[in-house]
This record gives structure tokens, C-alpha cells and sequence, in this order.
């Protein structure tokens, strides 16, 4: 008699029976359940129960700001309570299995504590949406980031343009300014005010000087030698 048979005694070589295909989707079922929750289920506890003990925490102390650590801690001690039987009184009983725990029961552990992070965490705007809502905020965000950064790259190329301009500008004045001064070179004059030099440090005086105008002490640099 085949294995299936032996599952399904009405079987005789074609589909398999209601019982067969039950057995395999629990089988399957159990290959995708985490380990965690399977041996959560295993010791008779229920991996996704949050008992009224942690539903009665003070959610706003718990989650106040620098309280990481001592919330992880105080869920911890819940979630050895809950799935050990060992009090939260009973601090002494607490501490050893805490400090026994092997890989497969801090797994279990962490799990429990991931449940009710999970339905103790203060609730955003986005928690309040359905599924549904939230799946259709999120691709409106994506299309809204997308085109943003599209109009961004248009900016950013509209101001390297507009900077190419200003430079060939400056250039341009620049240069005729040169030659209005080799009209005056040529005509061998020396003090005119157009050929006198900028000194170099001029744009660093008006710039204290426009600071002091603000109430902005400015030191500029020192010259180098």
C-alpha cells in the first residue's frame, strides 16, 4: 500500500483525499512559520496574544524619549511572565531564566516583545489608514517624489545655464574693459582712475564692513607673506 493510501485509505492512485491535502498544506504551513512562533506554539502559548498585563502599560511612559532600554526591559520581564510562568514578583526567578535563556527561547522572547512593540507603539496618522489606504499613500508618495526630483533636475540644469551665462558675461565686460584701457595705455597715460588696481583685499573689507552693519564682529584673515 502507497504512503498516500496509508494518509488516505480511500485513495487508490488519483487525487489525493481531503485528509492528504491537509496534512501536506499544514506540513507547508509549518515550513514558512518562523521557529520563534512554532515553539511559542509548542509550549501551549499563543505567539500573537498580548495579555492584559502589557495591554495595561502606560504607553506615553513607556515610549517617552530615553526610555529604549528600559522599555526592552520591562517587556522582557512580561514576556518571560508570559511564556515561562515565572511572575514578575518573583524578581529572583525572573533574573535566572533570563540569564539561562538559550538561542531558541531568546527567539521566543524577542518575538513576544516584537508582537506587543508592535500593538503598544504609539499610533501614527499612517497607522489609522486601512491597508489598502496605506498601499495607495505610498504610490502616490512614490509619483510624488519622482516628479519632484524631475522638476529638482530641471532646476538644477536652468542654474548651471544661467551660471555659464553670467561667466561668459563677466568675461565679455571683462574683456572690453581691457580695452578700454589700452586706449588709455596707448595714449600713455598711467593715473587714470580705470587703470588703477583693485586692491586684492577690498572684497574682504566690505564684507566686514557689511557684517558690522549687522552686529557681526568679522576678523579677516591675514595676509600672507
Amino acid at each position: 500500500m502507497s504512503q498516500l493510501s496509508k494518509l488516505n485509505p480511500g485513495a487508490t492512485g488519483g487525487k489525493p483525499g481531503p485528509e492528504a491535502r491537509a496534512r501536506a498544506a499544514m506540513v507547508e504551513m509549518e515550513k514558512r512559520e518562523p521557529d520563534a512562533s512554532k515553539n511559542i506554539r509548542a509550549i501551549g502559548k499563543d505567539p500573537d496574544e498580548v495579555p492584559e498585563s502589557v495591554m495595561s502599560l502606560d504607553v506615553a511612559e513607556l515610549y517617552a524619549p530615553g526610555k529604549r532600554t528600559e522599555r526592552r526591559q520591562i517587556l522582557l520581564r512580561h514576556a518571560v511572565e508570559y511564556l515561562f510562568n515565572i511572575s514578575m514578583t518573583d524578581e529572583r526567578g525572573q533574573d535566572r531564566v533570563i540569564a539561562r535563556m538559550g538561542a531558541r527561547t531568546k527567539l521566543m522572547v524577542d518575538w513576544m516583545i516584537g508582537i506587543w512593540e508592535g500593538y503598544l507603539r504609539p499610533k501614527t496618522w499612517m497607522d489609522a489608514l486601512s491597508p489598502d489606504r496605506q498601499e495607495k499613500w505610498a504610490e502616490a508618495k512614490r509619483q510624488y517624489d519622482k516628479r519632484i526630483e524631475a522638476e529638482n533636475m530641471k532646476l538644477r540644469k536652468a542654474r548651471e545655464a544661467y551660471d555659464n551665462i553670467v561667466r561668459e558675461v563677466q568675461m565679455s565686460q571683462a574683456t572690453e574693459r581691457e580695452k578700454l584701457k589700452d586706449v588709455l595705455r596707448e595714449f600713455g597715460l598711467k593715473d587714470a582712475p580705470i587703470l588703477a588696481e583693485v586692491p586684492a583685499d577690498q572684497g574682504v573689507d566690505r564684507l566686514a564692513a557689511e557684517l558690522n552693519l549687522l552686529g557681526i564682529n568679522f576678523r579677516p584673515p591675514e595676509a600672507e607673506f
